[in-house]
């Protein structure tokens, strides 16, 4: 099993300071321990190289606190700081925060920041393979007709029929007719008709007959 993105940075950084010269532990110093320890303090974000990087991996910075096991070890703090000059982990000074210390119960001491970016994968998922040739399946086309009546089934002129989506839509002629051509055959038809001040809804079959739509209201 491979090493996670924060044990394979410090592991990193671990070695980097011990060819600096100095023995070097990680986590909070421990007294008589090593002489500098990269204590990881927290992840920060860090902006994306390209535009399509955030697609596939998350860049982050992992700061650590470098500082020594002795407060007056300024030798090895001195020997870590020169290191830093011209490498991949380039020195950040900031105030320590007194709970730093007060949290691991140590003494404050002179330290400094360093910045480890990482790249943390997002697992891609497998595309499956297409082993069929691609076939597109469609619905047979139809136009719908009809005739829209009224009370005492006379025909109802200038009646606006369209269907419920909105797609489609016609007026009805002096005898009441209409026309929607594309829409699926053989599937009922959701229609909305509007006209005299009223409103109606009316589903239909489009089975290639002229459909007969009553709308019943009292006249005025």
């Amino acid at each position: 099993m491979q090493p996670g993105v924060t044990t394979a940075a410090t592991e990193e950084l671990l070695g980097w300071a011990r060819a600096a010269g100095v023995t070097a532990g990680s986590g909070p110093p421990v007294a008589e321990g090593a002489q500098v320890y990269l204590w990881l303090l927290g992840l920060l974000p860090e902006q994306q190289l390209r535009p399509g990087d955030g697609a596939a991996a998350v860049r982050l910075r992992l700061r650590y606190l470098c500082c020594c096991s002795r407060p007056d070890d300024l030798l090895s703090l001195d020997r870590m700081l020169q290191a830093t000059v011209g490498s991949p982990y380039p020195a950040t000074f900031e105030p320590v925060p007194a709970d730093i210390w007060r949290s691991a119960g140590l003494t404050p001491r002179p330290a400094f920041h360093i910045d480890v970016v990482a790249r943390l994968d997002r697992p891609l998922r497998p595309v499956p393979r297409v082993v069929e040739p691609l076939r597109l399946q469609t619905a047979p086309m139809t136009t719908l007709r009809g005739t829209v009546l009224g009370p005492g089934g006379h025909a109802l002129a200038g009646m606006r029929v369209e269907t419920a989506d909105g797609r489609l839509a016609a007026d009805t002629d002096h005898a009441g007719r209409f026309a929607l051509p594309g829409v699926v055959a053989g599937r009922p038809v959701a229609l909305r008709l509007t006209g005299r001040g009223r409103h109606f809804h009316h589903e239909v079959a489009a089975d290639g007959s002229p459909a007969v739509i009553f709308c019943e209201f009292r006249e005025d």
